[in-house]
């Protein structure tokens, strides 16, 4: 069943933003999108020349309408233009089970004002932001909302904008998006809050005349993937990505500002953000956009990439041709016997020169002189970036959806594994399978060599090879085989044999 998603705003009689933007921002994200009008605009991409509000019964209509046929799963606020219509719209919001996405349109691109009265900002607070599940400012009206003007200098300081995100939620947002697209720098840099939750987004800047439309396209993108039961962090992710796309691509329209163009979904390498957690932003921004990647995995791709639990193993596979292979010691937490068995392994792997990659224990990796270190998301806060790099240790990171995969882009690694493709005994998941048209996207995005992980099996293997994948993380398959020499060779053998023609065999410096 197709999802459905409502914005709440002002019409463009230009096409670039308020309903029109956000009708085509639902249609390119594969969500159905309904309307309810606030306020009729006479405007083109050089001002806005006149609005005319909506009368409060013809509001109640056509909420009605769309509620008795057509409910949402996400709805997003834009224009609302008086302190009656918020009123108004903050009770329908409390009647209605949605998401619900605020972004306080105040100023049309152009620079003309889009509300009628000085008491907007205190119906807004007082009635619709404690409605509101996620608000989405840009930097000039976060500003207005608080009461705050601050220096050129101050808004380019990280912790401003997040003291800006920290008041905004203690008026009663439960999280807050700032949109950077107002600071003047190389990388247009978002940062979200909720609870303890919260990140940067950071993507390129565009030489751009074409940004018309911005602000309402972003919040209606993440409204359209919410209703799509997309996790807020990769609806964000995905939405951001939608609007570089937008603005990379767009076409000159208009003597002013002209629109965002609207395409399809995100698939542009370009266009994905890095994700920067709150720990990683400790350091700049600027740091992360600018750190040296780590060094690619060679021309050999990766291949079977059985994950093992000891030494044993190594000695039972390595004789195979296994070319790489991961140590994932959790059966014990005795620090000595993990030292031993991480040295010993090292010795293996290079004595049949295999890659080998040690799970979590990164310290112990760069002493003893490992090939590289894999890392899931939970440990890389925990993690030295700056020492593993100067190591030159490979890095492979565990991914499990959007928001994991713009933070493994951070780190520049050697490769990125993804998952999980179907149901797993291996590990308790919280995240649902991807699949393979997931995958296949994933690897339509991302030019770094991919690792495919969880639930892949001798049958499932020829449809995961198909679509690209660079290496297949194998666990239960071999080692729970009641012959799991015979079983590993059967993978190598399959492996061997098939079209590996789609496959990246290193990646780029972003």
């Amino acid at each position: 069943m197709t999802p459905v998603a409502w914005t709440i705003g002002g019409s463009d009689s230009g096409g670039g933003a308020g309903i029109q933007a956000d009708i085509k921002a639902f249609n390119a994200l594969g969500t159905h999108g309904c309307s309810i009008i606030t306020a009729l605009t006479a405007q083109n991409t050089l001002a806005v020349s006149s609005i005319e509000a909506v009368s409060i019964p013809m509001l109640h209509a056509q909420a009605k309408a769309l509620l008795e046929d057509l409910p949402p799963k996400a709805i997003k606020t834009g224009m609302l233009y008086s302190a009656d219509i918020i009123k108004e719209t903050a009770k329908l919001l409390s009647s209605i089970k949605a998401f619900k996405i605020c972004d306080p349109v105040m100023v049309a691109t152009s620079g003309s004002s889009l509300t009628s009265t000085n008491n907007i900002k205190e119906a807004f607070i007082k009635h619709l932001l404690p409605q509101i599940d996620l608000l989405t400012p840009n930097l000039p009206e976060a500003q207005a909302l608080l009461g705050i003007k601050a220096s050129d200098s101050q808004i380019q300081e990280q912790s401003y904008i997040e003291g800006l995100a920290t008041k905004l939620r203690s008026l009663g947002a439960k999280a807050v998006l700032i949109k950077g697209g107002h600071n003047n720098d190389l990388f247009c840099n978002d940062y979200f809050a909720q609870d303890e939750n919260s990140f940067w987004l950071s993507g390129p800047r565009f030489d751009t005349n074409s940004t018309h439309g911005t602000g309402c396209t972003l919040s209606a993108a993440i409204a359209a993937l919410i209703a799509q039961d997309y996790e807020l962090k990769d609806a964000l992710v995905i939405a951001k990505a939608y609007i570089n796309q937008g603005l990379r691509t767009a076409k000159t329209i208009g003597k002013g500002h002209g629109p965002i163009a609207h395409g399809s979904w995100p698939e542009h390498f370009s266009d994905i953000p890095i994700l920067i957690s709150n720990t990683m932003a400790k350091l700049p921004i600027e740091t992360w956009q600018n750190l040296k990647a780590f060094p690619d995995c060679g021309t050999e791709k990766i291949g079977v990439y059985p994950i093992v639990d000891s030494s044993v193993w190594l000695e039972k596979l390595l004789p195979l041709g296994i070319s790489t292979i991961q140590l994932r010691i959790k059966n014990t937490n005795d620090s000595e016997t993990i030292e031993n068995e991480i040295i010993k392994s090292i010795e293996i792997a290079k004595h049949f020169n295999c890659r080998l990659f040690i799970n979590d224990y990164w310290q112990l990796a760069v002493k003893y002189g490992a090939y590289g270190v894999h890392l899931g998301q939970e440990d890389l806060d925990s993690t030295d970036i700056h020492a593993l790099s100067k190591a030159n240790i490979h890095l492979g990171i565990s991914t499990h959806g959007y928001a994991e995969v713009a933070r493994a882009l951070a780190y520049k690694s050697s490769y990125i594994a993804i998952g999980p493709i179907f149901p797993t005994s291996s590990k308790n998941l919280s995240s649902q399978p991807q699949g393979i048209e997931n995958l296949a996207r994933w690897r339509r995005t991302l030019p770094y060599p991919l690792v495919a992980i969880a639930g892949i099996n001798l049958d499932r293997l020829p449809q995961v090879i198909a679509v690209g994948t660079d290496g297949i993380a194998v666990i239960s398959d071999i080692l729970n085989d009641k012959n799991p020499i015979a079983r590993a060779e059967h993978w190598i053998e399959s492996w061997k044999h098939h079209d590996h023609s789609n496959m990246a065999v290193a990646k780029p410096l972003r």
